[in-house]
Formats: structure tokens, C-alpha cells, sequence
């Protein structure tokens, strides 16, 4: 594994495919199984990867697994498995909190209950966008467009303008995973009792999950089952009765006392059905790294990509959609600023 993974070029996109194709087109199933993991330790990195990336591992490239892994170094005594900037912050009252602060700065500018609908080039170069609402049609004439739709909504969406077909292919084609939550309400903490944090992998029912109140309440708690690939498919079917007859039995066994606990308060939600989105968060699937990775943010003409399937450092997560928006307002502005 140390080897494949110094093997893996700087900056891994089809520029660069050569140096790691061949750990691309295989699957992490076919990859881990290949250097000889068997057994329980084949079973955990099956359920660790399935449900990381929202996608069955066996159908994700192997440069997914590859990149979540510092290489132990002599010097790092202290060797921490996905490296030391793992998610460690928490938004008082919720993450929803950055966005409403953010809306604040520029709510006279933001227009809401409007879905675009096609993006079309016109004769003066510029571009059409078309906006519905309940009510009425709307064009807007526009001379830079920056879309952060996810490419699942951006498929479905009139898009008339000229592009390579590398980037239509990547817009098309990129993976994405079914990630579905099932947060679950308890009068008290049994992870806690038991001296754990509650971050829990396992072949039981439920299969990942974790302390979904952690620095919220010292008493009260929370516990999210994650669910993706098969798991995700089968949360999305079941009812909220049926999921808490699966999974209650599954978290009293690894976490005694969870029974009592639970206190009938359930939550549901599966991205899939997010009209906004379609999906979960990007997961490249076997061949793709070395085909489409670095065409997400290649601009078309006047018109920008971001969000976190656009992000190479943060992809899957609120950062990168952060990162990557700044980053084309940067683009954006200086091609602003030179042309006058």
C-alpha cells in the first residue's frame, strides 16, 4: 500500500493518468483482496469505504482508498490513520448557522424561489439563463455565469453551449454516492458509559455511526446511523419503525444500555430524494480518476464550476464547495479587471 500511494503523482487527474491507471481501473475490492486482505479486515475496509464515500466499494476506483492514507513516516511516532486535519469543529447550533450569516452579507442581491432551467449562449456572447417559479418564466442576460449545481441537477438542465466533450463526459458521467442518515433520539449517552467516543464501524445491522450530539449536550444525545451503497438503498425503502427494529438491537449489543435510551425520536433523510441534488456527494467509481478527474472546475468560455466536485482537497465536503466558489470569484474578477 506505501508503495502505491508514493506511486500517486502530486496532482491526480487525466493529465497524469499514466503513473496510475492501472490502480485506477481496478475497484477497492479488487484492490485490497489483490495484495491479500482477507477475512475481518477485508470486511471492515468493505464497510469503512462503502459508507465513506456513499457508493459500494466494490464499484469505486481504488484511488479513493489510496488518498485517505499519510504514508507512516519515522519521524510521525504519533501516526494518525487519515492524517491530522479530520473533522475536529462543530458550528454552535449547526452548520446551517454559516450559511444564514453569509445570506445576511448579501441578501439585497440574492433572488429565492427560482429554478434555473436552461443556460444558453446568445449572439453577443453572453449568456441566457432561463428561471422559472410558480408563477412565471424569467431570462437573464448574463456576461459570467458561476454554476455550483451539483452535476447531477446540471444534467438535467437545458445547457447550450459549445464545450469539449471531455468536460460534457465528466458533467454526465461523474459518480456520486446515495449517503442516507437516520439520526437517532436518546435520554442518555451509553457510548459514554462505556468510556467511548461513539464513532463505531461494524458488521452488526446498522454498520457506521456516531455521536451525533457531541459538545451539544452532556445528558441528552444523539446517535447517526450512515448508510450508503446497498445500506443506503436499504434506508430509503425502510420505514422509521422498520430502521429502529434494525438497528436498536445491533446498538444495545456494541453499546449496552441503548434500548432504554431511546426515547422514540427518529429522523430520516436520503439525499436521493433532495430535489437539489439527486445524490449524496461525488464519488469517482473505477476508471474515472484517470478519465474525468480535472475537468469538474475547466471553465466554458465565460461560464464557471464549483462545489465540493469540484474540490480536490475537500471533495465530499463543505470546504470544498467554500474553496472552489472563492477561488472562480477570484477567476472571475480578474478576467473582469483585464478586459476592462
Amino acid at each position: 500500500m506505501v508503495t502505491d500511494i508514493k506511486s500517486l503523482p502530486e496532482k491526480i487527474s487525466h493529465k497524469t493518468a499514466d503513473s496510475f491507471r492501472l490502480l485506477d481501473n481496478q475497484s477497492i475490492t479488487e484492490y485490497i483482496s489483490g495484495i491479500g486482505i482477507t477475512g475481518w479486515l477485508f470486511n471492515f475496509l468493505n464497510v469503512v469505504l462503502t459508507r465513506e464515500y456513499g457508493m459500494e466499494a466494490s464499484e469505486q476506483s481504488a484511488v479513493n482508498f489510496l488518498i485517505m492514507f499519510d504514508v507512516p513516516s519515522d519521524s510521525n511516532a504519533d501516526y494518525e490513520l487519515f492524517g491530522s486535519d479530520h473533522e475536529v469543529f462543530k458550528i454552535k447550533g449547526g452548520s446551517q448557522h454559516l450559511a444564514d450569516a453569509l445570506y445576511e452579507q448579501v441578501k439585497e442581491q440574492v433572488v429565492l424561489n427560482h429554478k434555473l432551467v436552461a443556460v444558453e449562449e446568445n449572439k453577443t456572447r453572453d449568456y441566457n439563463l432561463t428561471l422559472e417559479n410558480n408563477r412565471s418564466v424569467k431570462i437573464l442576460q448574463a456576461p459570467y455565469v458561476l454554476l455550483t449545481l451539483p452535476f447531477t441537477i446540471l444534467r438535467k438542465i437545458r445547457f447550450q453551449v459549445g464545450m469539449p466533450a471531455e468536460k460534457r463526459r465528466c458533467i454526465e458521467e461523474i459518480g456520486y454516492g446515495n449517503s442516507c442518515k437516520f439520526v437517532i433520539g436518546l435520554d442518555t449517552k451509553p457510548w459514554r458509559k462505556a468510556g467511548k467516543q461513539g464513532y463505531t464501524f461494524t458488521d452488526i445491522s446498522f454498520g457506521c455511526g456516531w455521536d451525533s450530539s457531541q459538545r451539544q449536550s452532556d445528558e441528552k444525545g444523539s446517535f447517526t446511523v450512515f448508510g450508503g451503497g446497498h445500506s443506503g438503498d436499504n434506508m430509503l425503502k425502510k420505514s422509521k419503525d422498520e430502521l429502529i427494529k434494525d438497528f436498536i438491537p445491533g446498538l444495545e449489543t456494541i453499546y449496552p444500555g441503548s434500548e432504554k435510551a431511546y426515547n422514540g425520536k427518529q429522523v430520516k433523510f436520503c439525499w436521493v430524494q433532495n430535489p437539489f441534488s439527486g445524490a449524496a456527494y461525488s464519488s469517482f467509481r473505477k476508471g474515472q480518476w484517470s478519465t474525468l478527474a480535472g475537468w469538474e472546475a475547466v471553465p466554458v468560455g465565460n461560464i464557471y464550476f464549483a462545489g465540493e466536485h469540484v474540490s480536490r482537497d475537500f471533495q465530499g465536503y463543505m470546504n470544498g464547495g467554500a474553496q472552489t466558489a472563492r477561488e472562480a470569484a477570484g477567476l472571475i474578477a480578474e478576467k473582469i479587471t483585464k478586459e476592462g
